[in-house]
């Protein structure tokens, strides 16, 4: 009398089951000649429930980084917010970044300006009005830029203040000193970082 043997199949072998996490994002393109774009193609606009996104427009390539500037349509307004994306270059001296009462006129008042300098590790709020500079404001907790890295900074338009994040943390505010917001029509940004989203 023999025992019956049972036949136990070997677990299946699977050979293409595999999971795929990694996407593979294409650099920023590089323009080298005046015309006008849209934030989309940059990158997706975000959704605004009552403001359109900017109208961006590349004006030239400057010996300290690329210079973009944007028409804000129908000037600031309270509950607004710009989101400006980049990558920092990895010996950088310093980046600007300007809401101007002319997008295209220099010489037209600033009615904000943010300098990030490298150099000393200062972040230098200001405006100019009838070719005057302001007094200067530098107090901010910490310097949170680093050479080589992304970054995203966001300038949110308040009734009394302009409120500046950097990677969602609150950086620094800057009270209003142009008499109409809607005098604020257009944003400019140059200096030595490479933009991946401005919107």
């Amino acid at each position: 009398m023999r025992r019956a043997s049972s036949t136990v199949s070997p677990a299946p072998q699977y050979h293409h089951l595999r999971s795929i996490t990694s996407s593979t994002v294409s650099p920023a393109p590089q323009y080298h000649h005046l015309r006008s774009i849209t934030s989309s193609t940059v990158s997706p606009a975000p959704q605004y429930r009552q403001h359109p996104p900017l109208t961006m427009t590349e004006i030239e390539t400057c010996a300290n980084g690329v210079q973009y500037v944007g028409d804000i349509r129908g000037g600031l307004k309270p509950a607004m917010r710009i989101t400006i994306m980049g990558l920092v270059d990895v010996r950088p001296q310093s980046f600007t970044v300007s809401l101007l009462s002319s997008p295209r006129d220099t010489e037209e008042d600033i009615p904000f300006l943010l300098t990030v300098n490298f150099r000393d590790r200062s972040i230098i709020r200001n405006a100019k009005f009838a070719g005057i500079w302001g007094a200067e404001e530098r107090k901010v907790p910490y310097f949170p830029f680093t050479p080589g890295d992304n970054f995203k900074m966001e300038i949110h338009c308040e009734h009394q203040q302009m409120r500046v994040l950097l990677d969602g943390q609150r950086l620094c505010d800057f009270t209003h000193r142009v008499p109409q917001l809607k005098a604020v029509t257009g944003l400019r940004v140059t200096g030595d970082i490479k933009l991946t989203k401005v919107a």
